[in-house]
């Protein structure tokens, strides 16, 4: 026989008499550490910054500088069309200030595509690392064709940031063109001269320059704080190390020529000084007794087995040869100041005895040069249009085939070229526009 443990008893009494007591001590105990832990501790939200979707933010950084701070808001001009920025566009107030600090937006006119940076220095001291939150308010005006509109657009937005020592991130670059008709385009985007854009300090962005009608890329020209990997190259990358400027030359294009003819028996040639540097020839031949056999230039119109043909070449000589006796041929050589393409050519070939040509010019001031060849009869009347007058007519010996040729500088437009044979026979006729 067991006598009950007494004291065993009473312990375990005691403690189903008392654990509610303990669990909500232990309560009480976790709740107030956590008030008091909660007083060093702080909540930060994350980092943001809205305006609208056509004006996406980029960013929006805030850095303390000795007695102010600046905010610098990045944001892309994706409305679809150009926009300007008079004085003081941006405005920002601080969530813990009732003050109103304006800032300054680049570039002042925002072609479409472009980054703009909105530069605003604010009079709060923050400490750094601290998270501050902005509210601000963006004007800015729309832009057409020709010019910007006077009325003001308003739109708002917020960001949410923590301060940063400051540091100069950003250089402001004027972009000039002379003459300032021009384009120098950054990343792709494409700014009028005399336009001052901001960029990240210490990267490199792609420049091109973008010559008005009538000029060509000579040069850029820099500041000593801007950088072009090449200073002759019309494509090149920039890099930038505090303010500064970049110019981008341009010279006005010039084209000049010389022409010459010659006849022949079964071979014929013409040639220009090999001293010149002309960049394209221009040739025509025709023989008025059967096909051409051999030609040293690429055909325009007609063929080597026709009798009458047009073309261009590389070389200074244009030479061709037939069977029969009598030939007549013709050249024309065309320089550059700049590193003009090939022309575009408008060709036509017929027999009969009217000259019909059609052509187009797509800018001011090109240059077109046409060339006609006449087989079996000559070439007769020929009615140029405005802008152009006669290089050369010269027949052959036996009066059965001629050649012709024309210079010309016109606008743009369509222009025709009329003419006739003085018997029936066979032509091939070519305009070779050289547009700036």
């Amino acid at each position: 026989m067991h006598l009950p443990n007494k004291k065993g008893q009473s312990a375990l009494e005691f403690i189903t008499t008392y654990s509610w007591a303990f669990l909500i001590l232990t309560i009480f105990l976790a709740v107030a550490a956590s008030l008091i832990l909660s007083k060093n501790t702080y909540t930060y939200t994350p980092a943001s910054c809205y305006i609208e979707p056509e004006l996406p933010c980029t960013d929006l950084v805030v850095m303390s500088r000795q007695f102010s701070s600046e905010a610098v808001l990045i944001f892309t001009n994706n409305l679809g069309i150009p926009i300007s920025f008079s004085s003081n566009p941006l405005e920002i107030t601080p969530e813990f200030s009732t003050s109103i600090y304006t800032g300054s937006c680049y570039p002042s006119i925002a072609p479409v595509g472009s980054t703009v940076y909105c530069i605003d220095n604010i009079g709060l001291l923050p400490s750094i690392g601290t998270q501050v939150n902005l509210n601000f308010n963006l004007r800015y005006q729309i832009c057409g064709a020709s010019a910007c509109g006077t009325t003001f657009y308003n739109t708002s937005g917020t960001a949410t940031t923590f301060v940063s020592p400051y540091n100069a991130i950003v250089d402001n670059l004027t972009l000039y063109d002379s003459p300032a008709t021009g384009n120098i385009l950054v990343s792709g985007v494409p700014y009028p001269s005399a336009n001052q854009i901001v960029l990240l300090g210490s990267r490199t962005y792609p420049v091109y320059a973008l010559p008005p009608s009538g000029y060509y890329f000579s040069s850029w020209l820099t500041s000593s704080n801007v950088l072009v990997s090449n200073s002759v190259s019309q494509a090149a990358n920039l890099s930038i190390k505090g303010d500064g400027t970049i110019t981008a030359i341009f010279n006005p294009i010039s084209i000049s020529s010389a022409s010459t003819s010659a006849i022949g028996g079964s071979s014929a040639s013409s040639s220009l000084s090999s001293t010149m540097p002309y960049q394209t020839f221009l040739c025509v031949g025709s023989d008025g007794g059967g096909p051409i056999s051999k030609m040293s230039w690429f055909s325009s119109a007609g063929s080597p087995g026709g009798n009458a043909t047009t073309g261009y070449q590389d070389g200074n000589s244009c030479s061709a040869s037939s069977q029969f006796s009598s030939m007549a041929l013709g050249e024309i050589g065309v320089y550059s100041t700049a590193a003009i393409p090939l022309p575009q050519t408008y060709v036509t070939s017929s027999s009969g005895s009217f000259i019909s040509l059609n052509y187009k010019v797509a800018s001011s001031n090109s240059y077109v040069y046409i060339m006609i060849a006449c087989s079996g009869s000559e070439c007769s009347g020929i009615n140029l249009p405005s802008g152009c007058s006669e290089s050369f007519l010269t027949s052959g010996s036996d009066a059965r085939e001629s050649v012709y040729g024309a210079s010309c500088l016109q606008n743009a437009g369509e222009y025709y070229v009329r003419g006739s044979l003085s018997g029936t026979g066979e032509y091939a006729a070519s305009a070779y526009v050289f547009s700036q």
